[in-house]
């Protein structure tokens, strides 16, 4: 298997850093937290060793722990912090954020393996954000739609609590640990 770092969302097998890697917890950690300072970001999970192409078909879902990453665009970096601290607490499990040098972090929740295929791991992300809502009214606020501002049927006071629901896709990319901005000095 391997970790996919990327300069940019658009990238290809040929403008990657493919990094091999064992299939161990730490391995996968480290791999995914290593800062690649030219490479904004990274896959969530990782890539088959003989995958040709980016494609859903070839991630690889047999890693020993996988991510779960929330961003939210429309919330301060405190209450961002805040959130990803209580959710370390009661979730028990290792959770790490990067910041992309602009308005957000990016919360990486890790999680022994759970998802086997592309749907199973949106499930499991839905589930998450579910529960989340009810344990955490503070901190999330549950919403289908993804166009939310200047939505009449979301709440606009709520939109720092609703993550973005594209990082739900198992082959989105999300930042990586010391990526920032391009347009970051």
């Amino acid at each position: 298997m391997q970790i996919i770092k990327s300069p940019s969302k658009r990238g290809s097998m040929g403008s990657v850093q493919a990094i091999p890697i064992e299939n161990t917890a730490s391995a996968i950690l480290e791999a995914s937290l290593k800062d690649y300072r030219q490479y904004q970001y990274s896959k969530m999970l990782p890539y088959k060793d003989d995958a040709l192409d980016l494609k859903m078909h070839s991630i690889d879902f047999s890693g020993v722990i996988q991510p779960i990453v929330l961003e939210f665009d429309h919330d301060t970096l405190d209450h961002q912090r805040e959130r990803a601290e209580v959710l370390a607490s009661h979730l028990q499990t290792p959770i790490w954020y990067v910041f992309s040098g602009n308005k957000s972090h990016h919360i990486y929740i890790w999680f022994e393996n759970f998802a086997n295929t592309p749907e199973e791991y949106k499930e499991k992300c839905w589930s998450l954000y579910w529960w989340a809502c009810e344990e955490f009214p503070d901190y999330f606020y549950y919403a289908l739609e993804n166009k939310l501002v200047d939505n009449p049927n979301v709440p606009q006071e709520q939109l720092k609590n609703i993550p973005d629901k594209n990082l739900f896709n198992a082959s989105y990319y999300a930042r990586q640990a010391g990526g920032r901005r391009v347009d970051e000095k």
